[in-house]
């Protein structure tokens, strides 16, 4: 119920294009939860929207969040090809890693979305190549006491059981 509210909210917010920080925040947030709460229907109506308007804004974040929602999203509907598709491109827009070490983490968070759709739609060659170079890269930057970086551990983990069983 609580998701629906937030789906009409957000709703009105992209129908008014609003280009307030507060409303973008708003949107940003009932697609996470959407997303978080596994709402299919809601995410699969909020997510795309909210990249029709990404699209026309100047602002690459955005940008790159609404691809990689959207590649989950399809990934969560089990879409591989379309999952695939939007995945791919937001990973050429975030370049081989982080650009500095303040912007790590949050590279580290969106390739952990990115792998975490790969790991949903069962391609394990691509979850075991991304979780080892976000790992790598966390590593590198000292930052292994965040959530992502037990996410990679626990996609690797994945990863190994998979391939043990089925190699």
């Amino acid at each position: 119920k609580y998701s629906s509210h937030l789906y009409h909210v957000a709703s009105l917010i992209l129908e008014c294009a609003c280009e307030s920080e507060v409303f973008h925040t708003a949107v940003d947030f009932a697609c996470i939860l959407a997303i978080r709460l596994e709402n299919v229907s809601v995410a699969s109506s909020l997510c795309p929207s909210r990249l029709t308007f990404d699209r026309k804004n100047e602002k690459k974040e955005r940008l790159i969040q609404s691809l990689v929602d959207v590649g989950v999203v399809k990934a969560m509907q089990h879409k591989l090809s379309e999952s695939n598709v939007f995945c791919q491109d937001a990973m050429a827009m975030m370049g081989d890693g982080p650009v500095s070490t303040e912007t790590t983490e949050e590279w580290a968070l969106l390739m952990g979305d990115i792998v975490g759709a790969y790991c949903n739609l069962g391609v394990y060659v691509q979850v075991e190549a991304l979780a080892s170079k976000t790992k790598a890269i966390l590593e590198a930057a000292g930052l292994t006491e965040c959530y992502v970086y037990a996410e990679c551990l626990n996609h690797l983990a994945l990863c190994y059981d998979y391939n043990r069983l089925y190699a």
